[in-house]
C-alpha cells in the first residue's frame, strides 16, 4: 500500500502540473476535474463491480492482482508515447530538479499556506468524517445494505458533479466563489445529517455529493492561480496536496 500510494500520489501531481500546463486558463478548472475523475471511476468500478466480477468467473485475488499490474503497465507505456521527455511543466524540464529559489518562494506564500488549511478541514470532513456516515446511519435505524448504497450515492453524484463545477468555474471565471460556496453547502449538510429523519436523508446525500465534492478539481486548477510564476506550479501542487 505504501508503495502503491507513492506511485499515485506522484502521478497524480505530475499529471496536474502537465494539465496546467498544456490547457489555456479558461480550461483548466474542467480539465482538472477531468483528471480527478479518472482516478476516482475506476475505484467506483472495482468496488460495485469487483466482487460480482470474481463471484461470477471465479477468479482469485492473484489473478485479480496480476490484472491491476499488466493495467499498471499499460499506462506506463501509454505515458512514455504520449507525453515527450522535452515537455516543460511551466518553465520546469522534465530533467531539472526544483531549484531553493523556487521552493522557498512558495514556502513564503501565505495563499497557499492558507488554502492548504481550509484544505486540511474540509478533508477531515469530506474522506475521514464520512468513513463513520454509514455506521450513523444505521444508528438511525437503517439497514446496513440500504444504508451503505446511499452512501455511494454520495461518489456517484460527486464524480459527475466535478466535471459540471469545473465547467462552471471555466465559464463563469471564478473557482474561489465557487469554493466558497462548496465549503458553506458542506457546512450545511452536516447540520441535515444530524437533524433530518433518515426518509429525509437523501437530502443530505444530494448536497453533500454535489457542491462540496464537485469543487475537489478546482483545488487543484487553483494551483496556477496560487503560484507567484508559472514555474512554480509544481511545488504548489506538491505542497497543497
Amino acid at each position: 500500500r505504501m508503495i502503491e500510494g507513492a506511485g499515485t500520489g506522484l502521478i497524480m501531481l505530475a499529471g496536474y502540473s502537465l494539465i496546467l500546463n498544456l490547457v489555456p486558463d479558461n480550461r483548466k478548472g474542467l480539465w482538472s476535474s477531468v483528471l480527478v475523475v479518472s482516478a476516482v471511476l475506476p475505484q467506483i468500478a472495482i468496488t460495485k463491480g469487483g466482487t460480482a466480477l470474481m463471484s461470477a468467473t471465479g477468479m482469485t485475488f492473484q489473478t485479480v492482482f496480476g490484472i491491476l499490474g499488466a493495467m499498471y503497465i499499460v499506462a506506463s507505456i501509454i505515458w512514455v508515447l504520449i507525453v515527450p521527455s522535452s515537455l516543460k511543466a511551466y518553465g520546469v524540464a522534465s530533467s531539472q530538479k526544483a531549484t531553493r529559489e523556487q521552493t522557498l518562494r512558495v514556502y513564503k506564500n501565505p495563499s497557499v499556506w492558507l488554502t492548504s488549511v481550509a484544505l486540511i478541514f474540509f478533508t477531515l470532513v469530506s474522506n475521514v468524517f464520512s468513513v463513520y456516515v454509514v455506521r450513523f446511519l444505521m444508528l438511525k435505524g437503517m439497514d446496513r445494505p440500504v444504508a451503505a448504497s446511499t452512501y455511494s450515492w454520495m461518489t456517484i453524484l460527486g464524480t459527475a458533479s466535478m466535471l459540471v463545477i469545473g465547467f462552471l468555474a471555466d465559464k463563469l471565471g471564478t473557482k474561489r466563489k465557487i469554493a466558497i460556496v462548496g465549503f458553506l453547502v458542506c457546512s450545511l449538510a452536516m447540520f441535515l445529517l444530524a437533524k433530518l429523519p433518515v426518509n429525509l436523508i437523501f437530502i443530505y446525500v444530494i448536497l453533500f455529493g454535489t457542491f462540496p465534492r464537485g469543487t475537489v478539481g478546482l483545488t487543484n486548477a487553483a494551483a496556477s492561480d496560487l503560484a507567484e510564476v508559472p514555474s512554480d506550479v509544481p511545488i504548489v501542487t506538491s505542497l497543497k496536496n
